[in-house]
């Protein structure tokens, strides 16, 4: 018998979110993207950020994707959890952020070719296998822009 870790993962993930709401993942951002965006996009003034476009793969509850929102990037965040891009939406309008949410999966981004600026991935890609992982790392490199910068 063959179990199908996807959608046993999502199970967790769909049901931890249904449980916990927005407390089922951190609040704060990540502080190596933290230092990340620093060095590469905060000398950027306010103002032109919004040119700026960030895509978060697997970006759950928003600890990350919420931030950037707040510096004023022209955000976009996608995850395999519908749940998680509800309580997302809910803490955005908290918030009164903007961001460009989809469900949907990191294997096979639904975007347009080179049109990111970056791609942030902080934890979800450890779920992926290596034929799965080498998918991914194409359809990042598919959409980021020339010189566009991966995290």
């Amino acid at each position: 018998m063959k179990i199908d870790i996807t959608k046993k993962l999502l199970h967790y993930y769909e049901d931890g979110y249904k449980k916990l709401g927005a407390s089922y993942q951190r609040k704060y951002p990540n502080e190596e993207l933290c230092r990340f965006m620093g060095r590469n996009y905060f000398h950027i003034n306010r103002s032109q950020r919004k040119n700026i476009k960030i895509l978060e793969a697997g970006c759950g509850t928003g600890g990350n994707l919420c931030m950037l929102a707040d510096e004023g990037f022209n955000t976009y965040g996608i995850d395999f959890s519908s749940e998680s891009i509800k309580v997302l939406k809910k803490i955005l309008l908290k918030k009164k952020l903007k961001a460009n949410l989809f469900v949907g999966n990191m294997i096979k981004l639904p975007f347009k070719s080179n049109i990111f600026n970056a791609v942030v991935d902080i934890f979800s890609s450890t779920h992926l296998n290596k034929k799965n992982g080498k998918k991914f790392i194409r359809e990042t490199s598919r959409v980021l822009k020339k010189n566009g910068l991966f995290f």
